[in-house]
């Protein structure tokens, strides 16, 4: 096989896999913008889990949609925005327990109708310690229940956020009661089974018209030769930053000159460390002699 061959041969293989590259990035990009976010959430010890601080406009405004009214009430008598909403669930374990000895009786045995049989009931914490939420009591002679909540407990949670190009969300959640001797100064920790944290973007990303002039190179099936473009639309933060580029119109070659067109590109260098603008897209080029070709284009913009 020539070495001719073999270099058009590699030429195509990345061509394709620019290509599809390309097609996965924008199908991502489009989706996202019809699908909601869904939340990660990394558990720790002791309970403990986190979630990424998501940006996101149009999930905010969902999570809004949600509020409840007497919240939205609220915004709307102190004319507040809201530019944050944090949402987790705890879990606690249940503690079950058959043929249990009473923890104390009343005239046990005896025909008395105010005879009773006492009896806390435990719960377990995400260390699995047991604590004691209700209690209940029974009535033998007159076949009658009473039961209740301990009094004392308090559901503690804390939120810490963290700054940074990664934000995140750490959530806490734990009962604690003082007034009890048997559970003072001690935490219960919970299980955060799931969380999310929406913002408001700080910038949003958009389409705008934004002439950019680029140079770089176009690769095809017979050669690699230089390229120069203008691209009329971007999407991005600003013009400066951007993730993609539209409807590019531009000249190649050294020799003999062709016209290309290039819908779309992305620029790859969102994906890459140490460099911020490095865009690569499928083009469609004709020569002089309207003999149509296209490629892989692969451009710097200024």
């Amino acid at each position: 096989m020539k070495i001719s061959t073999i270099i058009k041969i590699a030429v195509i293989i990345l061509c394709l896999i620019a290509l599809v590259i390309t097609t996965v990035f924008a199908i991502k990009y489009i989706s996202n913008m019809f699908t909601t976010f869904q939340a990660v959430t990394i558990e720790y010890a002791n309970g403990i889990a986190s979630t990424r601080i998501e940006e996101n406009n149009k999930v905010l405004q969902k999570r809004i949609a949600e509020l409840d009214e007497t919240i939205v009430k609220l915004l709307n008598d102190k004319n507040k925005k809201v530019t944050d909403i944090g949402y987790s669930i705890a879990q606690l374990n249940a503690s079950i327990k058959k043929q249990m000895e009473s923890d104390h009786s009343y005239k046990p045995e005896s025909n008395d109708p105010n005879e009773q049989i006492f009896k806390l009931i435990y719960m377990k914490d995400v260390n699995g310690k047991e604590l004691p939420l209700a209690w209940s009591i029974y009535y033998p002679n007159k076949k009658e229940w009473k039961t209740g909540i301990v009094p004392g407990w308090n559901l503690n949670s804390q939120v810490v956020l963290t700054n940074g190009e990664d934000k995140d969300a750490i959530f806490n959640v734990w009962f604690e009661n003082k007034l009890r001797e048997d559970t003072k100064g001690n935490k219960y920790p919970l299980k955060v089974v799931q969380t999310e944290w929406i913002r408001k973007e700080t910038r949003t990303k958009k389409l705008m018209f934004n002439p950019r002039l680029s140079l770089g190179i176009n690769l095809d099936i017979e050669e690699v030769v230089p390229s120069a473009d203008i691209s009329l639309f971007s999407y991005g933060l600003s013009k400066g930053d951007m993730n993609w580029r539209f409807i590019g119109l531009g000249i190649s070659g050294v020799d003999d000159l062709h016209f290309n067109f290039t819908p779309v590109e992305y620029n790859i260098a969102k994906r890459l460390p140490l460099i911020e603008n490095l865009f690569i897209g499928g083009f469609i080029g004709t020569d002089m002699f309207l003999n149509v070709d296209g490629g892989l284009k692969v451009s710097v913009p200024f």
